[in-house]
């Protein structure tokens, strides 16, 4: 942002979407976490797995020393998945997927707010940030659901057998409440900064030099004849004109009297 024309001047809204982007990353990471915990579940299937387990054991640790002294296979089958274990494995790698995909999708409209900064496009800014607080959202979900399958399946027992079915889950919906929360806080913030930034004094000034097309040597004259003529003869609305002009005023570019004089020769013109 160093390259920003207004870098230094005035703040820039970058608060909210890098937090924004700072979730869906941490989120990503989570489910990392939870794909590891698969790995260690396929490890333990293995029979190498608990003989290195068990290798300090002082009976089973002689036998296992022997064996692999004489090269004795003491055959030790390898582990199978049951249907839940295979069910909550998809599930958790859909919610791996889908943080990742969360991700991608955050760095995208991250990389579209940025383009949007530098542009002063205010559309722009206001629905990256609305589309990054919906993939938090998402990936908070997605996150939170691999967790709670991968509960589900370790505490089941007889009585309450795990199926995948988290219908009559408890956190899920506490999950998604607290991410709506923070998205709702985080968009409602990063339009009050998006609005502050856009309305600022020295922005203000770039986007109505844009406008008149004059340069920054022409300020201390902005009511010339040739300043006035092309700003009140151009072919936008009246309304467009007066709005300008108003920011013109705001900002200290124009004086009450050039304000006035100007507003008549656009609502006459």
């Amino acid at each position: 942002m160093a390259k920003h024309p207004y870098f230094g001047k005035v703040i820039l809204p970058m608060g909210v979407p890098q937090t924004f982007i700072l979730l869906i990353a941490l989120m990503f990471a989570l489910t990392c976490i939870w794909q590891l915990l698969l790995e260690i579940l396929d490890e333990m299937r293995t029979p190498e797995f608990w003989i290195g387990a068990f290798s300090s054991d002082q009976i089973l640790g002689d036998i296992f020393q022997t064996a692999d002294e004489y090269n004795v296979d003491l055959d030790i089958p390898k582990g199978e998945y049951g249907q839940d274990a295979l069910i909550m494995i998809a599930n958790v790698m859909k919610s791996i997927k889908m943080t990742f995909l969360c991700l991608i999708l955050g760095i995208i409209f991250y990389a579209i707010y940025i383009w949007g900064l530098f542009r002063k496009n205010k559309p722009m800014l206001y629905l990256s940030i609305v589309l990054l607080g919906c993939i938090f959202v998402v990936s908070a979900r997605a996150s939170g659901v691999g967790i709670i399958h991968f509960v589900n399946w370790m505490t089941s027992g007889i009585y309450n057998p795990y199926n995948g079915d988290m219908s009559d889950s408890i956190m899920l919906p506490f999950y998604t409440i607290v991410a709506l929360v923070i998205a709702v806080v985080g968009v409602i913030k990063g339009f009050i900064k998006i609005n502050c930034f856009m309305e600022s004094p020295i922005s203000v000034e770039s986007n109505m030099k844009q406008i008149v097309g004059y340069s920054q040597s022409c300020i201390g004259f902005n009511n010339t004849p040739e300043f006035s003529s092309t700003f009140t003869n151009d072919n936008r609305s009246k309304t467009e004109k007066l709005i300008d002009l108003k920011k013109l005023l705001d900002a200290g570019i124009l004086t009450e009297e050039e304000f006035f004089k100007m507003k008549r020769e656009i609502l006459n013109n």
